[in-house]
């Protein structure tokens, strides 16, 4: 993507320490064509959201204004089902 757009949103920014799956959540967050960045996750990330973009000789990161939100809805297992065979189901539902 090289068109520059107003706002973009990275979610689920933790995933950055994800061995397998870090590279593409990296690429994104230093290679967004984006005026404003919104980087929402885990707030155990700061450190090493930091410590990235530091290195990659990101300034901007020093501008960041923090805003915690707790989360909208939360979070339960409404069944269980038999998962021997090694399928996982996630099911997200909003009420």
């Amino acid at each position: 993507m090289n068109r520059v757009v107003d706002v973009a949103v990275l979610d689920e920014v933790q995933l950055l320490a994800d061995r397998s799956r870090g590279w593409a959540f990296t690429r994104a967050l230093l290679g967004l064509p984006a005026r404003t960045l919104h980087v929402c996750g885990d707030p155990a990330a700061l450190p090493l959201l930091e410590r990235l973009c530091a290195e990659a000789g990101e300034r901007s990161w020093a501008f960041w204004n923090l805003t915690s939100c707790g989360r909208m809805a939360a979070i339960g297992v409404l069944f269980r089902l038999d998962m021997s065979n090694g399928v996982l189901i996630v099911l997200i539902a909003r009420r």
